[in-house]
């Protein structure tokens, strides 16, 4: 099962889950308000538990009893918590260019989400209908993508027209509720979690990350036990798009040391 980032479709698994799909079943599901699945009906229900709760649902209608979970980026957070609230689907877990928690990290020991989200929203209370068609708008053009590569967000591999579809998915969202997902993901934590995690684990990390750096995968894998840790030179936060086939290795090692009922 892939588990997008927040403000993804399965865009970013659209060079991954072929090579997957070769022999092994695959489940792409879109989160609430995102890509084929409509706006949540209450707005504060975006929190990660309820995307857990989401992904639990999605399983049982696939008929899926046991899945290895791969997680990118928001997903990796995902990924941890479906493994604390439904162990038994968990066969493994690939985390993707992802944090456990608190994405953003911290500044002078403080949450700078404590900040940075209220900005956001006063930003864009006086005119909320033309705050976001200019987002919208920026969205759309060629500095999204110039900016993304000047922050280590998009490394040079990565396929501009995959990006661009991945703007073009972004602008069409609703910016309050991908306001309160980012409000969520900030505030949540799968730390505790990890030290008890006991199936095969993989964790990727690109050595250009500049929005999760390696550095917090690194501490991930040493805090999970037998975690394994794939660095990839070169690699940034998407990775998924720019690496496809680490990614659909680093899955199936998980898989071949996974336990499957028989």
């Amino acid at each position: 099962m892939l588990c997008n980032g927040i403000a993804c479709d399965d865009g970013y698994w659209a060079r991954v889950w072929p090579l997957l799909a070769v022999d092994h079943r695959v489940v792409r599901w879109h989160y609430r308000g995102h890509g084929r699945s409509g706006s949540p009906a209450n707005r504060e229900e975006v929190i990660v538990a309820s995307v857990v709760r989401d992904l639990a649902a999605v399983a049982g209608a696939a008929e899926v009893d046991r899945a290895v979970l791969v997680g990118h980026s928001y997903g990796v957070q995902v990924i941890a918590e479906a493994y604390r609230a439904h162990p038994e689907l968990v066969a493994g877990l690939v985390a993707v260019a992802g944090a456990f928690g608190h994405p953003l990290g911290t500044l002078l020991g403080r949450d700078p989400g404590v900040l940075l989200f209220p900005l956001i929203e006063l930003a864009m209370w006086p005119a909320p209908r033309a705050a976001t068609e200019v987002l919208r708008a920026g969205l759309r053009s060629p500095l999204a993508y110039w900016i993304g590569r000047a922050i280590g967000g998009i490394g040079a591999r990565a396929p501009r027209e995959t990006l661009e579809a991945y703007f073009e998915h972004v602008a069409g969202l609703d910016p309050d509720v991908l306001l309160r997902m980012f409000r969520a993901m900030q505030a949540h934590s799968s730390a505790d979690i990890l030290p008890t995690i006991a199936v095969p684990t993989v964790v990727l990390s690109g050595g250009d990350d500049g929005m999760t750096p390696p550095r917090r995968a690194r501490r991930m894998a040493e805090t999970i036990p037998g975690a394994e840790l794939l660095e990839l030179p070169g690699a940034t936060h998407v990775l998924p798009i720019e690496e496809p086939e680490a990614v659909d290795t680093a899955v199936r090692r998980v898989v071949a040391r996974a336990e499957w009922p028989a």
